[in-house]
């Protein structure tokens, strides 16, 4: 949702899917989709792509809760902060 409206990001992927593998050479191997809406409404909104896209509930259930420590120096990055250049009104 974007200002109160829908907005297909399923069909926005599905749209430009070709237009990345034509630019690049490699297609989208997977794109896991969150189900937001009602089941109606969430299926009424985009088309599932066989073998490529997985519903996010259905692929968490696959996987374990638990997870290995990986261990780094005390030099290395802890993480990469991202953003998109929204302001979120907390600039200084």
């Amino acid at each position: 949702m974007r200002g109160g409206k829908l907005v297909a990001l399923k069909a926005i992927v599905d749209a430009a899917a070709p237009l990345v593998e034509e630019s690049v050479g490699a297609g989208i191997e997977a794109c896991i989709v969150l189900k937001r809406l009602g089941t109606e409404a969430c299926r009424a909104s985009h088309e599932m792509v066989d073998g490529r896209d997985a519903w996010w509930h259905e692929a968490v259930a696959r996987e374990s809760a638990k997870a290995e420590t990986a261990w780094v120096d005390a030099e290395d990055p802890a993480f990469i902060l991202y953003t998109s250049g929204t302001k979120t009104g907390f600039e200084a």
